[in-house]
Order: structure tokens, then sequence, then C-alpha cells
């Protein structure tokens, strides 16, 4: 009985101390959500375009694998991600405490700060963008106040939102008592609600608002409120890939770090935000 016990430990030493074989990935198909121009979206020939997209080729050319783009709707996208449906999500998606316990996530690539969205008409455009980044979760009274400031401005107006987003958790925690809050599936819908008057003000991040401003309604709207960081909204945005892919993990780490080191991300940010959203 002892040595069979003893032989036993052994086998789970074995087991615990010998890690999974490394896959050898030549081919990787990516997850995107192209309702979100400038940083994915198709052009009228159904042709993918947009930062993430040009930031993907490079990323796939660096790690040196085939790499196939698909599109995939917002709300489904991590549970398609799980399913095995792609091996990765390039999608302005925001490295999260709460998706973090579900997935896991390569190296920041980009990072925006959040922002408000108005008709240039409306009351609330006289919220006057600030110049200063404020985060939510160490930037003290300074924070404090610009957040007990939009309680006050914001009181009783209808903000959109895209659903499933740190920004929804976000207005519930801090506006929830004072504003109606409308969740859409893809922002391109809350777009056309604010154009057309249906909301008073959409929250998301700067870098997407900005590419708004370039649409066809864009000339009536403008970007307004602080500038706002950190706590759920997380610490810039990441490559999904699902916690078992530790190998991938590591190929996307080594290109984002090379692409960012060489100019590359801001060359690309540049190309199609006007400024620079990698991660200082």
């Amino acid at each position: 009985m002892k040595s069979l016990l003893i032989g036993l430990l052994g086998a789970v030493a074995m087991s615990v101390a010998t890690p999974a074989p490394a896959k050898d990935w030549t081919d990787v198909v990516i997850g995107m959500d192209l309702s979100y121009k400038p940083w994915s979206f198709t052009d009228s020939d159904g042709t993918f375009m947009g930062f993430e997209v040009d930031l993907a080729n490079d990323l796939c050319g660096r790690m040196k694998v085939k790499c196939e783009l698909t599109s995939q709707a917002w709300d489904s996208i991590i549970p398609s991600l799980e399913a095995g449906k792609f091996d990765a999500i390039i999608a302005g998606m925001a490295i999260t405490p709460k998706r973090l316990e579900v997935i896991d996530f390569s190296s920041p690539y980009a990072d925006s700060p959040r922002v408000l969205l108005t008709l240039k008409d409306s009351p609330y455009a006289k919220l006057a963008l600030s110049d200063k980044i404020f985060d939510i979760e160490n930037g003290g009274d300074e924070a404090k106040q610009q957040i007990e400031m939009l309680r006050t401005e914001l009181k009783g107006a209808t903000l959109g939102v895209l659903t499933a987003t740190a920004n929804v958790k976000f207005i519930e925690t801090y506006l929830g008592d004072v504003v109606e809050v409308r969740q859409y599936k893809t922002a391109e819908q809350y777009v056309l609600d604010l154009a057309a008057g249906r909301i008073d003000v959409a929250l998301d991040n700067l870098a997407y608002l900005g590419g708004v401003l370039t649409g066809p309604d864009g000339g009536d709207m403008v970007i307004v409120g602080p500038k706002l960081s950190g706590g759920m909204f997380g610490v810039g945005r990441g490559v999904g890939l699902r916690k078992s892919d530790t190998d991938l993990k590591a190929l996307f780490d080594k290109a984002i770090e090379e692409a960012k080191q060489d100019g590359t991300i801001a060359k690309i940010s540049d190309k199609w935000f006007g400024v620079n959203v990698a991660p200082q």
C-alpha cells in the first residue's frame, strides 16, 4: 500500500510539473466587431477596414501566422471565443477586472478615455471637453468632483451606451439614479438615435467618438465632458484570448511590444484617429 501511494503521488507530481505542450500556431482566426468605425468596419464592397484591421494584419505578420478576420456581434463575442468559433478577439475591448474573470488578454495595444457626445444645440454642449484625464479609481478628489458635476449636469438626461461594456457599469454605479439609460447592440444605433433627438447624450471612448464627428451626422455633434479612465474602464484595449491559450498570448504580447517600440501602432492610430492611442 505504501509503495502504491508513493507511486500515485509521484505520478501526480509529474503531471503537475509537466506543462501541456505548446500549440504550433500557424493559423489564427480573429473575431471583430465591424460596427465600430474607425476601430473596425466594412466599406461599401464589404472589405474589412479600420485601425484594428490594419493592426491585426501587422501583428499576424510579426507572429508569422496566417490570420483570418471574421465578423462577430459585440454582445456575443466573448461566448463565441470560449466556444471556439475563433481564437482571439480584436474589437476595441477594454481590459477590465470583470472580463479577466472569464478570459485573458494580451498586453494593451491602445487606450482612450471615456467622454460624452451630444448635439451642438443641446443644453449639454456647454460641458466643455477637459484637457486632463481623470482616473476614477485613483484620481482622488478631482475625479470625484468631475463625477459629481456629471450627476448634476446630466440629471434627467437620456443617455445612450453600447451594451455589455464597462461604460454600462460606470453609468449604473455613478449615474444610474439620475439619468435614463438606453443600451444599444451597436454604437451606430446610438449615434442615429442621438442625431434624431431620441437620446440626449452618449458615452464612449474618445477615439471612436472622434470618428463619429467625421461621419454623415457628425457635423451637428460635439464631444464634451471630462475625460475619464481607470477603475472599471480598465487598463487599455487588448486582444481577448482563452485562458488556456497562454502560448498565443505570448505571441501577441511580443508582437504588440515590437509594434509599440518601432512606432507602428502610433502610425496606424494617427492614420485612423488623428492621434496616437498607443499606451504610453
